[in-house]
């Protein structure tokens, strides 16, 4: 934006410059979606996992401590469907759970993949009794899909950790 002022007429205006900046903006958003998310399950990845969990550590120890459950997952007999039919399967698998844990919680907390066949779910505002039914049903969702690869089927398994936090918690680390 600037002055000027026509010597010949002395009128006098404003000049404005416009820049469309849309594209630059998009790579921007993308360059923190690949930053934050994982790139095979699109999930947040641990950085991004532990931005959020600090930020509800910290939440919760300014709300009273109204409390959250956190969950630490593991696949059981991941190794086998890659070991046995390969990377490729491993990967298929890891994006189906990736989309279970997600259409589970979506609506009540957060999932990320922290590596590996590891994940965590975040549920704020959570009880332990309601945790430990939300960790059931992930554990039954699990195990009640047989994915089949060339011709053979594989039974998954899921290890859940689950631990209620309240207010005296005071950082990630501790968690």
């Amino acid at each position: 934006c600037g002055r000027f002022t026509d010597p010949a007429t002395e009128r006098s205006g404003l000049i404005y410059q416009l820049h469309d900046i849309t594209s630059r903006r998009l790579a921007e958003d993308q360059l923190h979606h690949v930053a934050f998310h994982d790139s095979l399950t699109d999930l947040a990845n641990r950085k991004r996992f532990n931005e959020r969990l600090g930020t509800a550590v910290e939440r919760n120890r300014s709300d009273a401590g109204q409390g959250f459950a956190v969950m630490f997952l593991d696949l059981d007999h991941f190794t086998v469907v890659n070991d046995i039919a390969g990377h490729d399967a491993g990967d298929d698998v890891l994006r189906h759970v990736a989309r279970l844990l997600e259409s589970h919680v979506r609506q009540i907390g957060w999932a990320a993949r922290l590596g590996g066949d590891e994940f965590a779910v975040v549920l704020p505002g959570c009880a332990l009794a309601r945790g430990q039914a939300v960790a059931e049903q992930l554990r039954a969702a699990v195990h009640a899909w047989e994915p089949s690869y060339q011709g053979r089927s594989f039974t998954l398994g899921v290890s859940i950790g689950l631990v209620v936090l309240d207010a005296s918690l005071q950082d990630v680390p501790s968690v």
